[in-house]
C-alpha cells in the first residue's frame, strides 16, 4: 500500500464511519437518523443526502457487477458511502454572485491540498480567493511540526446553516462536544 501514489493523503480521508473521528449521517443506520434527527432541521437534509447515496450505491452495483463478477455488495456500498462523505466533508462552500450581480448562490468546490486543513475557531491560516486561484497565508509564525488550521465558517456566519453544516461536515463550528453525544 505504501507504493500507492499519495498513500499518506488517502489515509487522512474518512472512508468508513468513526475512522479519524469522522461521524457522518451517511454512515448511520436509518433507525439512528430517525432517533437523533427525526424532529430537527437537519433531518430533511440528511434524508436527501442518504437517498442520493442509496441511489448511487444501486447504480454502482449495476455498473460494477457486469464488469467484476465477484464484486462484494458490502464493499461497493462502503466505497460509495466513503466517496460521498469525502466529497461532502472535504468541499468548500463559496458564495458566488451571478453574472448580472442580482443573486448570490452557494457553490461547493473540492480544493486539493486545502481540504486537509482542519477546522479551528482560532486558525493559523487565512485564504484569499480569486477567480482562478486561492492563496493560503500563515497568520503568524508556524513551526515546521505545527498543523495548519483554517476556520471553515465563523460561528456567527450563516453561509451554511448549522444543521446543514452538520450533515455535510459531521460537526458544528464552535461545538466541542461531539454532536452525536448532544443528540443522544
Amino acid at each position: 500500500k505504501t507504493a500507492i501514489k499519495h498513500w499518506s493523503y488517502l489515509q487522512s480521508i474518512p472512508w468508513v464511519q468513526s475512522e479519524l473521528d469522522q461521524e457522518h449521517v451517511v454512515f448511520w443506520s436509518s433507525e439512528k437518523v430517525e432517533r437523533l434527527l427525526g424532529e430537527s432541521l437537519a433531518y430533511d437534509d440528511a434524508m436527501v443526502i442518504r437517498k442520493t447515496v442509496d441511489s448511487a450505491i444501486r447504480l454502482m452495483k449495476d455498473v460494477i457487477h457486469p464488469i467484476v463478477q465477484d464484486a462484494d455488495d458490502d464493499e461497493i456500498e462502503e466505497a460509495v458511502k466513503g466517496a460521498f462523505v469525502i466529497c461532502l466533508s472535504r468541499s468548500f462552500a463559496e458564495e458566488v454572485e451571478s453574472d448580472d450581480g442580482t443573486t448570490v448562490d452557494i457553490e461547493n468546490a473540492l480544493l486539493p491540498l486545502l481540504d486537509v486543513l482542519q477546522h479551528s475557531n482560532n486558525p493559523n491560516t487565512s485564504l484569499e480567493s480569486y477567480d482562478d486561484y486561492i492563496i493560503l497565508r500563515a497568520k503568524g509564525e508556524i513551526s515546521a511540526d505545527e498543523e495548519l488550521f483554517h476556520c471553515y465558517q465563523e460561528e456567527r456566519d450563516d453561509v451554511i446553516p448549522k444543521h446543514k453544516f452538520f450533515t455535510r461536515y459531521g460537526f458544528i463550528p464552535g461545538v466541542l462536544t461531539p454532536v452525536v453525544e448532544l443528540l443522544e
